[in-house]
C-alpha cells in the first residue's frame, strides 16, 4: 500500500461506537449537559450520529474508582478516524467520565436475543402440571392398604 492509499483510508468514514460510564452522583441536568457536550464534540468534527442511548443508572459488576454503580450511555456515529483523537481527549479530560470505550463497528444494529440453555420456563411449568395430574390409576383405601402391607418387610 503506498502513502496516498494510507492517507485515503484514514480520511474514509467508518462507523464507531462510544460507550461511557458517568459518576453516579450526577444530577439529571448535568447528565444531559455532558451527553450534549459529547454530541457537540462529534458535531464540531462533522461526524454523523446514527444512534444514541441516554445515560441510565446501572449497577457495576465490580467497583470502578470506588463506585458501585454508574450512568451508562452510548453513541453510534459515522466519521473519519481523525475524530477519534479529539473525542478520546475530551472524554479523558472530563472528570465526570469514569471510563469509556471506543470501538469500530458495523452500520447494522443487529440485536441478538439472549440464548437460554435448558427448557424455557413455560415448558417447565407445563411439565410440572402434567406430573401433578399424571399420578396413576385410582385406588380404593382397601387396595392401598393391601399394597402397603405387601411393600412393608417384616
Amino acid at each position: 500500500m503506498d502513502e496516498n492509499q494510507e492517507l485515503d483510508s484514514v480520511k474514509e468514514p467508518h462507523i464507531y461506537e462510544v460507550g461511557f460510564l458517568l459518576m453516579p452522583a450526577l444530577a439529571e441536568e448535568k447528565l444531559l449537559q455532558i451527553f450534549a457536550a459529547i454530541k457537540k464534540v462529534l458535531a464540531d468534527q462533522n461526524a454523523t450520529v446514527l444512534g444514541e442511548g441516554l445515560p441510565k443508572s446501572r449497577p457495576l459488576a465490580y467497583p470502578i474508582k470506588k463506585y458501585e454503580s454508574a450512568f451508562f450511555g452510548w453513541l453510534k456515529f459515522e466519521s473519519s478516524s481523525e475524530v477519534l483523537t479529539t473525542l478520546r481527549e475530551f472524554l479523558k479530560n472530563n472528570v465526570e467520565v469514569i471510563r469509556f470505550l471506543l470501538i469500530k463497528t458495523a452500520r447494522e444494529s443487529a440485536v441478538i436475543a439472549p440464548v437460554f440453555f435448558g427448557k424455557p420456563r413455560s415448558r417447565l411449568e407445563k411439565n410440572a402440571k402434567k406430573e401433578e395430574t399424571t399420578v396413576g390409576p385410582k385406588m380404593t383405601t382397601e387396595e392401598l392398604d393391601k399394597t402397603i402391607e405387601e411393600l412393608v418387610v417384616n
